[in-house]
């Protein structure tokens, strides 16, 4: 089934963010589109090795961006909607749409 992206203003999507905490996986589905995602690691407990390493596999990832594909959610619960949603592999971004 498709369904039409709903088209919101600036201040819409930024409301919708605040009301999620800034959690993407918290944000109901027809306020997000188009899901990104946010990077986040606690510094106490990462060695420099570990933001080496880090920084080599984004730089692979960004480097073979246009051979990975999106991700389109299919399943969310009610509820911990990030702990227990399913997704599909899309091709092309035109398949996110």
């Amino acid at each position: 089934m498709t369904e039409p992206i709903k088209h919101t203003t600036p201040e819409g999507r930024i409301a919708a963010l605040a009301k999620a905490h800034y959690n993407v996986f918290l944000l109901d589905a027809e306020d997000c589109p188009i899901d990104l995602v946010r990077l986040a690691f606690p510094r106490r407990v990462y060695t420099q090795s570990h933001f080496d390493y880090m920084i080599e596999v984004l730089e692979d990832v960004w480097k073979n961006r246009d051979k990975i594909p999106g991700y389109r959610m299919t399943y969310q619960p009610k509820f911990l909607r990030h702990f227990s949603c399913h997704f599909e592999i899309q091709r092309q971004f035109s398949d996110l749409l």
